[in-house]
């Protein structure tokens, strides 16, 4: 499995997601590169402490992607059932509103399809 943070961001901020901001605005992008830097240095620390520049590669070939959208305030997640954005809450839970998880059920659930094993994640 490869497992890979990549850097760039890339779109708007769609409407949905900023109505969900606390305030309408949004984060500062200090203020949300330092949150995701905190998720991204969490998942490391689970996957042997890997620094988020390394590619695990695993002998089946899968990989999950994480990338964080810093214009759209969302870490995307690329895995073997599709591309899901979750964003920051109103109640500071990065939620994916497409199926309703939370990013840590997301990415347990995306790794256990990529190694077909149970994981687990906190995030």
């Amino acid at each position: 499995m490869c497992f890979a943070f990549m850097p760039w961001a890339a779109h708007t901020v769609p409407d949905r997601v900023r109505s969900l901001k606390k305030d309408g605005s949004g984060l500062q992008d200090n203020e949300y590169s330092d949150r995701v830097d905190a998720i991204f240095t969490t998942l490391e620390d689970q996957f042997d402490g890997h620094p988020a520049d390394l590619t695990i590669i695993r002998p089946n070939q899968n990989q999950v992607i994480l990338s964080r959208q810093i214009a759209s305030q969302e870490i995307w997640v690329a895995s073997k059932s599709g591309g899901f954005h979750p964003h920051l809450d109103v109640n500071d839970i990065w939620q994916c509103l497409t199926t309703g998880e939370d990013l840590a059920a997301l990415l347990s659930r995306a790794f256990t399809e990529q190694l077909s094993q149970s994981v687990t994640l906190v995030v």
